[in-house]
């Protein structure tokens, strides 16, 4: 409140940093452009905590912005590196901006840190079918379906999958 009335500007916006738990760090960085007579100034927040980096994430990939999205949820992982879920939302990022490769990688990162969730496995075998390399479709539904034998959307999927090899 006190820079507010000192400078005679409205620092709401900044208020809720102080209203968060945790301090969140503020790094800027700035060049002159010559050129065009201007001054660039760039900030970055780095909360300490993970509930902002998702909620940045998700209003990132809401707003077609999916690279900051992905600087977002890396921000994420690096507070919570061993989360499968973090990945699982970064693959859908990687795949939907064409990079199938960091896609897949991601995924299989994911499945290792949570060997016994079907839900992840069931997330590859879709990926896996989108680029048409079934028979590994396959093997994911048939591990998520020993996961989770009672699913009857994995059956489905997995009866499907067989239908068509």
């Amino acid at each position: 409140a006190c820079f507010a009335d000192a400078s005679g500007r409205d620092l709401d916006q900044f208020m809720r940093w102080y209203e968060q738990a945790g301090t969140p760090t503020l790094t800027a960085s700035g060049a002159y452009e010559p050129g065009a007579a201007r001054y660039r100034l760039s900030l970055k927040y780095e909360p300490r905590f993970a509930e902002p980096y998702l909620r940045l994430a998700e209003i990132a990939r809401f707003r077609g912005m999916p690279r900051a999205a992905l600087a977002y949820y890396d921000g994420l992982l690096a507070l919570e590196p061993s989360s499968p879920a973090v990945r699982q939302e970064k693959a859908v990022i990687h795949e939907l901006i064409g990079e199938d490769g960091k896609a897949e990688e991601t995924l299989r990162e994911a499945t290792k840190l949570a060997p016994g969730d079907p839900a992840v496995r069931v997330q590859l075998a879709e990926f896996l079918v989108r680029r048409g390399r079934m028979e590994e479709a396959i093997e994911e539904w048939e591990e998520a379906l020993r996961l989770q034998p009672d699913d009857r959307r994995i059956k489905l999927r997995l009866e499907e999958a067989r239908g068509t090899r």
